[in-house]
This record gives C-alpha cells, sequence and structure tokens, in this order.
C-alpha cells in the first residue's frame, strides 16, 4: 500500500451509457475474472452495477445492472461466498424516499 500515491493511474472504463454519479467502485476476483462493483445514478436512483474482465487493467464489458429485490437505491455492493453459497452485500433504503440509511440487504445467488 505505501506505492499506491505515486502508482500510475489507469483507466478502465468509460461511463459511455450516461448512468450518472459514479461511486465506490470495488474490484474482486472471482470465477477467473475481475468485476468491478459501483454505485450509479442521480438523486434517489443509484443502483448497483458491475463490468467484468479476464484482465484486472483492460477490455471491461459494458455496465450490467445488479438485479437485487426490489430494485431499490443501493451501494457499496459486493459479492462474497460462504459456506460455498454466493452472496451479494449492499447498503440501501427499506422504500422509495430517501430515509435513514441503515438497511443491508443481502441476496444468495
Amino acid at each position: 500500500m505505501a506505492g499506491i500515491a505515486t502508482a500510475p493511474k489507469h483507466q478502465v472504463w468509460r461511463d459511455t451509457g450516461n448512468l450518472g454519479e459514479v461511486w465506490a467502485p470495488e474490484i474482486v476476483h472471482q470465477d477467473g475474472r475481475y468485476q468491478i462493483y459501483f454505485a450509479a445514478g442521480r438523486s434517489g436512483a443509484h443502483r448497483m452495477y458491475h463490468i467484468s474482465s479476464t484482465s484486472p487493467d483492460s477490455n471491461y464489458s459494458a455496465a450490467t445492472k445488479v438485479a437485487l429485490p426490489g430494485d431499490k437505491w443501493a451501494i457499496d455492493g459486493v459479492p462474497f461466498t460462504f459456506q460455498g453459497q454466493r452472496w451479494f452485500v449492499w447498503s440501501g433504503w427499506t422504500g422509495d424516499t430517501n430515509v435513514e440509511q441503515n438497511r443491508t440487504g443481502v441476496a444468495g445467488r
């Protein structure tokens, strides 16, 4: 981590789909692919998306929306595996309005 401040920057994706504000990218290596999960949208429309590639620094796919239960405002999502089952955890709203952000969703896949 000491060298991260001086490491060269490398852009791997551009928002050509006009998704809006992009927040909190998280890179995960899973099943031989690199997945970058991020929240994107405007105001109350932020949803989780991901892009993927076999290389960590090139050839990423177009953004794909992560299908979460209820399709509500969601940020800070990341997949994980627990006891052989894949899960996705995120932070978001229960309803459709900006309320206290104290809900965390978990969905198995």
